[in-house]
């Protein structure tokens, strides 16, 4: 969002199990929240997102996927502010300016938020398909 200079007035929470997998509980869950201020700051989408999470995760179940997606996106210029917001918007976008122009000179998450954990932790990475087109050490090698 900071990097087209937009914010979101709204982030969506999904995450579902497998439903191929009869043998096991069965769950889909899709929460929405709206802010009152559009924002694009990686500290309050998180915390949301961590809010909404612990409400809606189910211990036992073996989720497949689960994302977050941003909606009702408005340039950043065009930001409506409330009269009751608590939040120090100012010192939010310059801690993600400084974030995203660390980011920039040393290189893709120098930093970021201990919530923002690699995708590689996690993922069961063993049943992938080759990666012909896109990877050099997957090319096929033929010798004669």
């Amino acid at each position: 969002l900071r990097n087209q200079k937009s914010c979101a007035y709204q982030i969506t929470l999904f995450m579902y199990t497998n439903r191929h997998r009869e043998d096991m509980p069965q769950d889909y869950q899709c929460k929405t929240f709206r802010y009152s201020v559009a924002t694009n700051s990686t500290l309050e989408i998180c915390k949301t997102a961590a809010n909404i999470l612990k409400t809606t995760f189910k211990q036992g179940y073996g989720y497949k996927k689960a994302g977050i997606n941003a909606t009702d996106i408005i340039p950043q210029a065009a930001i409506q502010g409330t009269l009751f917001d608590t939040m120090d918007r100012e010192k939010h976008k310059r801690l993600m300016q400084v974030v995203d122009k660390i980011n920039k000179t040393q290189g893709k998450n120098t930093l970021s938020l201990a919530s923002q954990a690699e995708i590689a932790t996690f993922s069961n990475r063993n049943h992938t398909s080759p990666q012909y087109t896109t990877n050099w050490d997957h090319i096929i090698e033929v010798k004669i």
